[in-house]
């Protein structure tokens, strides 16, 4: 071997627990006995206390030269799986190349062949392989012949999906690299992590496997002890259970059948009864039906016969049946039976297609026969060839329909033996058609246009005779028909007779209709609807009539307030085209109101902001729902141009559904009276900030303050947006100061934030310097009005009616002696998107495999469920870096449904659409979630995790200390506002205390998406030295921060233990985002994904590591020295200052002077 190639290290890796006996005379002698030593041997061990020391001597006695070998306790979840990951991130701290170290597992019980090692990493370097396994030897006692079982050929998924093919823990040779793309070992699971782990490392798509012949690896299952793999065994059933839930959506029925036979079999297991993934009866794939009848004039009796069984019939797999008649014979009598049978058919709710022989179908008829091509041959197959190019024509029209033919009187038996279609077509005798029998009818144009006359006719006859059975009705005009309705009006009403579902789902679809009747009387844009009428698989919905115009573009403001009012209803429409909108002398209307219109999600509003600003501006387009399809992924289509300020002016919504958020679950607070609030916020973005005001000013028209008004400093923002977005608020009632840049300026030079900020930069400045100078503000402006409230919160919170509930809480803490509480935050994290990535990559690794293997047309299977459970066993499930627990890292969310009724496909596409913005920190599976309690004052509990939401009840926490944070190269370090609350706590001896009062959090887009170098060192500098600090003082609770040279230092010791496990714990997540992108590049179809894999390659290499944690390695010690020497002196200067606040009363005099004069808009 090469200098420039040095053959790859070997690290062995043994997790213990509780058998000494087996890893002394077993496990480690099977190592020591090696031909080919390993580098490194690391035991991890997972004993009780009393079994470690014995352990340890063990392994540090062991005579193995030339090899590092190392004892560890396991310091993450306890369990193989945590002992396991222990020594990879030991590795991973000690090796710079994962991929130039094996890593050889062994379990403590079993044993490996001498030449085990030598052989594995032979067959790695001769074959460029990153795995190899080899045969095991199954010993279940002395006296028995072991079991031999060879390796798998290769690794598929399938194989481990069902069961074991012959890879356990101690014959898995395989690179650090790999394990670490693989993501280690999940420790959500107590058992079947060889198989998850396998199933990972197969889906990454690049990794090299081989097998070695023979069995090199005696596995121990010994029957006279309780092992892991025992029968009824806990750990075994916890484990399966939660392989199960994680994998069980990607198995075929197949698989999952073979899963639990086997599990049932072996292991005694049962599956849980609470996940939502197989296909429940109600979610059977749903079909419409066109089915052809002769209508023999002969033999009348056996028509009705078959009319009153199909107007009996119900059959919830079917959404629409539609019955062609074709007449045939001469008529007797006045009533011609086919126009008898089509009555008892229209009145149970089928469609019915009359073909009569009579003059009315005349001209099909001369057509039919004119053209050189079919109908030919013998009459009656004239006749059928006719009744096929009927059928094939009124299903033609309706996408996915299948045609079928009963040309026969001859029943199958007296009756039909079930009532589901496919008895009723078998009683019948009636035959599919296929697709070629359906494309045979070679007709002319002429033809062409008779047809469609014909089925024009008979639908629209068959739909007013529906609405006809529903309402007594005189006249009715015909306004039109569509692809799923034909619609009538009597001039005062109008009634839409819906005959086709697109969505194929039409009971969850007609609820969900049924629900909106009467809710839309103050939305802009919309008829309020009076009825929604079940009619056998169809509906009869009305609304009011109103004199209209056609839509031919403009009126932009009215499509907005359409939108908005769409938007507050909680409605979107799928289908916003100038031939669904008309012009009324009230404004313009949408009158598409079947299955287009849906319950909102954000992704629904946005492609329906998207296509009415196409309807807008290019109405006249010859291409128009082509064009309306192409931009809802474009933005770079000439005709979007203009789009950004269009969809600006909607804002967001305060209190949107489809958010998941905590219900409103507080008691009713002690009375108060109403309280004064002032709120304080930061921005550099107005277009963020606009949002948060509009939510204060619904808060503030609630009626349970007596005052509200809202503080705003200015860090860099653009100042016409800025002015544009006060003047906004205060027109909306809500009173508003500001504090600009010039200001602060003034103020800076003359001392009011205290010596250390005398000079206030110009342009946006850090978040700590802002912080500072904000809450000299308010805490000025609350001093000055006894008795009232502050509230801090970022610009990306969004205010809701639960404020209402929360707020009136306030007093009360206060009469407790709290004097700060930090509030709960929802929805995105607050830390950088980069610390969540890893977990929100494997949810949608894990959802797009579950909702492929889900029918597109059925409900969206709700599993909040199983992910409230993880919720409570995890709380920092949102977060890659927790100290707290590391079970989560591998174990999926599931996408929840955003409306009732939401549908796969759906679903999938807003999966798709919202890939990239987890760049930005969207959560599409974790958004937090709080846990308010009904009793606020028993659940708070002492905290110094100050966040974006911060209540201010005594003004002296924010009259008499600053936001201080080391810095880094000049720069700041972030988490300043947790260093405010230790110094508020330690020094100013304050009450500070967290409760669950939630806010959502919106975080911030950036566009495009950025890894932000510079904010994710800052945020690692400032956690780390706050973990460090806490720590500190977490046995010190009595300390003043009055640090001694020695404290400092051991301050700043705790924190680079922090930063050099927080470095491992970062990398380790690079390398498994890298692995993710693999593994979803391999899933991805074409046009997939294609945007975020992009930025994945881009942003995860090992360059780009080295560049973060470039300078970074450690924290400087007189550094944090001089800081922590200077938070007392920097806080008394500080509370010294003062400053003059009487522009702000006269900003917030003036917005009410003019509140008084004009009306609120």
């Amino acid at each position: 071997m090469s200098a420039l190639h040095p053959p790859p290290r070997i690290a062995v890796v043994i997790a213990t627990c509780n058998r000494f006996r087996m890893l002394a005379e077993r496990s480690l002698p099977s190592v020591t006995a090696q031909t080919r030593r390993p580098d490194i041997l690391v035991v991890v061990d997972d004993s009780i206390p009393s079994a470690k020391q014995a352990n340890a001597e063990l392994v540090g006695s062991l005579p193995l030269h030339d090899c590092e070998v190392v004892y560890l306790e396991n310091d993450r979840t306890a369990g193989a799986s945590g002992a396991w990951n222990t020594a990879l991130d030991f590795l991973v701290g000690k090796v710079d190349e994962p991929s130039r170290i094996f890593v050889a597992i062994l379990d403590d019980d079993d044993a490996w062949a001498s030449g085990y090692l030598e052989q594995c990493v032979a067959a790695a370097e001769d074959n460029d392989l990153d795995m190899v396994a080899c045969g095991l030897r199954r010993v279940e006692s002395d006296t028995s012949v072991p079991m031999v079982s060879e390796a798998p050929e290769s690794l598929r998924v399938q194989d481990f999906l069902t069961g074991n093919p012959g890879i356990q823990g101690s014959n898995l040779f395989v690179r650090l690299s790999v394990l670490l793309a693989a993501g280690g070992f999940d420790e959500g699971l107590r058992s079947t992590t060889d198989r998850d782990l396998c199933i990972r490392i197969a889906e990454l798509g690049t990794v090299r496997y081989g097998r070695l012949s023979g069995a090199l690896v005696d596995h121990y299952a010994d029957s006279d002890r309780a092992r892991l793999s025992t029968r009824g065994s806990g750990a075994k059933l916890e484990g399966l259970t939660a392989f199960w839930r994680k994998y069980v959506g990607r198995m075929t029925p197949q698989q999952r059948q073979a899963f639990l036979d086997r599990a049932a079999t072996l292991f005694g297991w049962r599956p849980p009864s609470d996940i939502a993934v197989t296909l429940r009866c109600d979610d059977a794939p749903k079909k419409a039906l066109v089915l052809g009848l002769f209508a023999d004039n002969d033999r009348p009796g056996d028509l009705l016969e078959v009319v009153r069984e199909l107007a009996g019939w119900r059959d919830d797999t079917v959404v629409g049946l539609d019955i062609v008649l074709f007449e045939r014979g001469l008529r007797r009598g006045e009533r011609a039976v086919i126009d008898e049978a089509a009555a008892l058919l229209r009145d149970a709710g089928a469609g019915c297609f009359r073909f009569s022989t009579d003059h009315q179908n005349e001209d099909v008829v001369n057509a039919l026969h004119a053209h050189p091509g079919p109908p030919s041959g013998s009459p009656a197959e004239s006749d059928r060839e006719m009744l096929l190019v009927c059928c094939a024509r009124v299903a033609g029209r309706r996408t996915g329909t299948e045609v079928w033919l009963a040309d026969s009187s001859e029943r199958n038996g007296r009756t039909p033996p079930g009532t589901g279609a496919t008895d009723v077509l078998r009683w019948l005798g009636a035959t599919r058609a296929d697709n070629c029998q359906l494309a045979t009818p070679n007709v002319g144009p002429a033809v062409v246009d008779a047809l469609d006359r014909w089925t024009e006719t008979e639908r629209v006859a068959t739909a007013e005779h529906r609405v006809r059975r529903r309402f007594s009705l005189g006249h009715v005009r015909l306004l039109g028909c569509g692809s799923e309705a034909v619609v009538f009006t009597d001039g005062g009403t109008v009634y839409k007779c819906i005959d086709y579902w697109k969505t194929r789902m039409p009971q969850s679809q007609l609820d969900f209709l049924q629900g909106q009747v009467g809710r839309w009387a103050d939305a802009p844009g919309l008829y309020v609807l009076r009825n929604v009428i079940e009619d056998g698989p169809w509906a009869v919905l009305t609304y009011d009539y109103e004199t209209s115009a056609p839509y031919e573009g403009g009126h932009e403001a009215d499509l907005l307030r359409l939108l908005t009012g769409c938007r507050d209803v909680g409605v979107v429409c799928n289908n916003v085209h100038p031939k669904n909108l008309v012009v009324t002398q009230s404004g313009v209307k949408l009158i598409d109101y079947g299955s287009d219109i849906r319950p909102w999600t954000p992704l629904g509003f946005e492609h329906m902001a998207r296509r009415a600003f196409l309807a807008c501006r290019h109405a006249a387009h010859p291409d128009l729902p082509s064009l309306m399809r192409l931009a809802l992924t474009d933005d770079q289509l000439p005709e979007m141009a203009g789009y950004s300020e269009f969809r600006a002016q909607l804002g967001e919504a305060t209190d949107r559904p489809g958010l998941r958020r905590t219900a409103d679950t507080f008691s009713e607070a002690p009375p108060h009276p109403p309280l004064r609030l002032y709120v304080g916020v930061i921005t550099s973005d107005p277009r963020v900030l606009r949002p948060l005001l509009d939510g204060l000013v619904s808060l503030g028209s609630s009626g349970g303050l007596r005052a509200l008004a809202a503080l705003v400093l200015d860090n860099g923002s653009p100042p016409h947006e800025l002015d544009a977005v006060i003047r906004g608020a205060r027109r909306e009632g809500l009173d508003v100061a500001v504090i600009d840049e010039t200001r602060q300026r003034l103020d800076a030079a003359a001392g009011a934030f205290g010596d250390v900020l005398r000079d206030r930069p110009q342009g946006q400045v850090g978040i700590a310097m802002a912080r500072t100078m904000l809450q000299r503000y308010l805490g000025a402006v609350l001093a000055a009005d006894s008795g009232s409230f502050g509230w801090v919160l970022d610009d990306d919170m969004r205010v809701d009616a639960r404020a209402e509930a929360y707020l009136p809480w306030l007093p009360a803490f206060r009469e407790r002696g709290t004097d700060v509480l930090i509030g709960a935050y929802e929805g995105s994290s607050p830390n950088p998107p980069l610390n969540g990535l890893r977990v929100h990559l494997v949810d949608l690794l894990h959802n797009l495999h579950w909702l492929r293997n889900l029918p597109e047309g059925m409900v969206l299977p709700d599993r909040t469920a199983e992910n409230d459970g993880l919720r409570a066993e995890f709380p920092d499930y949102y977060y890659d870096l927790s100290r707290k627990h590391t079970g989560h890292l591998e174990m999926p969310h599931w996408l929840e449904p955003a409306a009732p009724g939401e549908t796969v496909r759906e679903a999938y596409a807003r999966l798709l659409n919202g890939a990239v913005g987890l760049l930005n920190g969207d959560p599409l599976t974790r958004p937090i979630i709080a846990s308010p309690q009904s009793d606020p004052l028993a659940s708070a509990k002492d905290s110094v995790n100050r966040g974006g939401c911060t209540f201010i009840l005594n003004h002296r926490a924010l009259s008499e200390t600053p936001n201080t944070i080391t810095t880094i190269r000049g720069r700041e370090a972030r988490r300043s506002d947790m260093v405010w609350a230790i110094v508020n706590r330690h020094y100013r001896r304050m009450c500070i205390q967290a409760v669950a009062f939630p806010i959502h959090h919106v975080g911030r887009v950036n566009v495009p998406p950025s890894l932000n170098v510079e904010k994710v060192q800052g945020e690692i500098v400032g956690s780390t030295l706050y973990a460090g600090l806490t720590e500190f003082l977490r046995a010190r609770p009595q300390h003043q921060l009055d640090f001694s040279r020695e404290e400092a230092d051991e301050v700043c010791d705790l924190a680079d233990r922090h930063l050099a496990r927080r470095w491992r714990t970062l990398e380790q997540s690079f390398l498994r985002i890298a692995g993710l992108r693999e593994a979803l590049r391999e899933l991805a179809r074409p046009g997939e994904l294609r945007e975020l894999v992009g930025y994945l390659d881009e942003w995860f290499t090992a360059e780009s590591f080295d560049r973060l944690r470039s300078g970074v390695t450690s924290h400087e010690r007189g550094a944090v020295r001089d800081f922590l020497g200077s938070l007392r002196a920097v806080a008394d200067d500080y509370a010294q200052a003062t400053v003059t606040i009487d522009f702000i009363h006269a900003q917030l005099r003036e917005c009410g002077e003019a509140t008084a004069e004009e009306p609120r808009v």
